[in-house]
C-alpha cells in the first residue's frame, strides 16, 4: 500500500519598513529536525548524537519520538553549520528542513504597532496581525511516497511544490524620529 506523506516548506514572510526603507521586521532562514520514529532502532543514540551538536532537551525529545507515530520536530532555530553537522552525522530517520525565524532588530521599539508573531510565523498582534495575509505568503510542499509504515520508498514519485514569498509592508513611521 503506497501512501504520500507532505513536508511544508515555509514561505518566507514579508518584510516591514519604516518610510526610510530601514527594516524593523523581517525574517532569517533558519533550520529544524525532524523525526520519523519508525525509522529510528535506537532513540537514545540519535538523541545523544543530535545533542552533541546542539542542545535539546533529551527527556522532552524522547517522549515527543515514543509518543508518536508520525514525523515529530525536535528542535528549530538552527543556523546552517549546526544544520550541516546533523545531516553529517547520517542518522536514519532524521531530516534537516529549512525554516523561519522573524527578527525585530530594534527589539521594544514600536512593538506595539509592528506586533509580533508566533513561532510559526502567524501575527498575533499589531501591523503582523493586520497583514497578515499580505506578509506570510502561501508555503510550498515536499510530497513524499511512502509504505504504509510511513517509511519512504526509494522508487516513489517524491514532488517539491516551492513556495510563494510574502510581500513587504513600508510604514509612514520614521525610526529616527519616532
Amino acid at each position: 500500500m503506497q501512501r504520500t506523506k507532505d513536508l511544508q516548506i515555509p514561505a518566507v514572510r514579508g518584510d516591514i519598513f519604516d518610510r526610510n526603507g530601514i527594516k524593523l521586521a523581517f525574517s532569517i532562514k533558519t533550520f529544524s529536525i525532524w523525526v520519523r520514529p519508525s525509522e529510528i532502532t535506537d532513540v537514545e543514540f540519535v538523541l545523544d548524537g543530535i545533542e552533541n551538536v546542539v542542545p535539546i532537551d533529551i527527556d522532552e525529545a524522547r517522549e515527543k519520538i515514543q509518543g508518536s507515530d508520525s514525523i515529530v520536530n525536535i528542535k528549530r532555530g538552527l543556523s546552517k553549520e549546526e544544520a550541516d553537522q546533523v545531516l553529517a552525522s547520517q542518522f536514519k530517520g532524521v531530516w534537516v528542513t529549512d525554516d523561519i525565524q522573524r527578527v525585530y532588530p530594534f527589539d521594544n521599539f514600536a512593538s506595539h504597532l509592528i506586533g509580533h508573531t508566533t513561532t510559526d510565523n502567524v501575527g498575533i498582534a499589531g501591523i503582523e496581525q493586520s497583514f497578515n495575509e499580505i506578509l506570510t505568503g502561501v508555503p510550498g510542499k515536499y510530497l513524499i511516497s511512502t509504505d504504509a509504515s510511513g517509511r519512504q520508498l526509494a522508487f516513489g514519485t517524491d514532488r517539491e511544490f516551492a513556495p510563494i514569498d510574502g510581500y513587504d509592508v513600508v510604514l509612514t513611521i520614521d525610526q529616527v524620529i519616532q
